[in-house]
């Protein structure tokens, strides 16, 4: 049997401006809650099967992303790929119907990040294939479906976001040579407010493992990958901090040892040296319908305007971590991805 975790929420309104309780706060309690008779339950299952919405092959649903007609999944099929489990749970948890009017799916990104041809989330997980990317899990506790889908996303390197256009979108964050191409070119002479900044020593993790395959009885991750570790950024030399700074990550949806493992070395790979970022204002609506996870490149870079001694190129790639639009205009927060050569 399992202890019952039963979050008590109640506010606390005062007219009294000296009463200790803050006018309109809110205090949530756990209570952990044990049954006195209980029986053991043997059960055996796999999870949740694809609904006829993976087979949807519609104008404004499926088979409309690029290259590929057909997801590689069939309804009645067991779903162990995280971005499907994620749709999943938009669908029959939140309600979310691509048909409907108002938010919806954008299953346009989740087939270009899920599909198993040529699916990008395969070049997260360097070049592991979709079909062999398995993730699993219990939800054992009542939460936020919005937040267990956030949580599920940052879990398998990927950003899922509410966008502009009111549709729920999924996209992966890669390895920094898969960024090739940027999505817009902005010139300098169209920014403003520009202000440039580096990834603090503070966030830099150059020694990594994860804990994996929780067991929900024992209330414990049982598996513990391998460390890995990043010796240049540890080093004392240019490209190092002369610390080790460690991450320990729990990744309570992984059941897999390579899954997990490959994950590990992902985490390292994107947080073991510092990054350029930069912050910025448009004057123009005409790069509103950027997106968190697009591209940019910049062009007309003064070779005298430099962050922390190093200069923008016209090669250099970041990606849109944040975006306020406004009518007539935007600001955006952005962090170098490609690779550094400077």
């Amino acid at each position: 049997y399992f202890t019952e975790k039963v979050f008590n929420q109640r506010r606390l309104i005062s007219d009294d401006v000296n009463s200790d309780r803050d006018r309109g706060t809110i205090r949530v309690a756990t209570q952990l809650i044990t049954p006195e008779v209980s029986d053991y339950i043997y059960y055996s299952g796999k999870g949740r099967e694809f609904g006829s919405w993976i087979d949807t092959l519609d104008a404004k649903a499926r088979a409309t992303f690029t290259g590929v007609t057909d997801p590689g999944y069939n309804s009645g099929a067991l779903i162990e790929n995280p971005v499907y489990i994620i749709e999943d749970i938009l669908r029959t948890e939140l309600g979310l119907d691509p048909s409907d009017t108002g938010i919806d799916i954008d299953v346009v990104t989740f087939d270009t990040v899920g599909n198993t041809t040529n699916g990008t989330i395969s070049d997260v997980f360097t070049g592991t294939a979709v079909t062999n990317i398995l993730y699993a899990f219990s939800q054992m506790v009542f939460m936020s479906g919005w937040t267990l889908c956030r949580e599920l996303a940052a879990g398998c390197g990927c950003l899922l976001f509410l966008s502009g256009d009111g549709k729920i979108k999924i996209t992966p964050r890669l390895l920094d040579y898969d960024y090739t191409t940027s999505d817009v070119t902005l010139s300098y002479d169209d920014l403003k407010n520009i202000k440039p900044g580096i990834t603090p020593i503070a966030s830099v993790r150059n020694q990594v493992t994860v804990n994996y395959n929780y067991d929900y009885g024992e209330d414990v991750l049982k598996g513990i990958t391998s460390v890995v570790s990043d010796a240049t950024s540890k080093g004392s030399g240019a490209n190092g901090i002369n610390a080790t700074q460690e991450l320990i990550y729990d990744n309570r949806f992984i059941i897999d040892s390579n899954t997990a493992t490959i994950f590990s070395e992902m985490l390292l790979y994107w947080l073991a040296y510092r990054k350029k970022i930069l912050s910025f204002g448009l004057s123009s609506a005409e790069y509103n319908d950027l997106e968190i996870g697009d591209t940019i490149k910049f062009s007309d870079w003064p070779s005298t305007f430099k962050i922390y001694g190093n200069t923008i190129t016209a090669t250099d790639i970041y990606m849109v971590t944040k975006i306020q639009k406004y009518p007539n205009g935007c600001s955006i927060s952005c962090q170098e991805v490609s690779e550094v050569t400077d």
